[in-house]
């Protein structure tokens, strides 16, 4: 999956690219570990391309990405 900056993921966006469950990714969300959302009307979660790329690229490297976001 290749994620374009100018588009607007799910959560099960974001888990397929980061090869975890959509669980993980809601956990991530909210233990604020990972990629900043954005909130569209009251039940929508969305994640900007540009913000999941920022979050993977300030990973530590070498790391995988765990279950808990770090």
């Amino acid at each position: 999956m290749t994620i374009q900056p100018d588009h607007l993921y799910a959560d099960h966006d974001v888990a397929a690219f980061c090869g975890v469950s959509v669980h993980s990714v809601r956990r991530w969300r909210a233990n604020r570990t990972g990629p900043q959302f954005v909130r569209i009307g009251q039940r929508k979660i969305r994640y900007r391309g540009t913000d999941i790329m920022r979050w993977v690229n300030g990973l530590p490297a070498g790391n995988a990405i765990s279950e808990d976001g770090v």
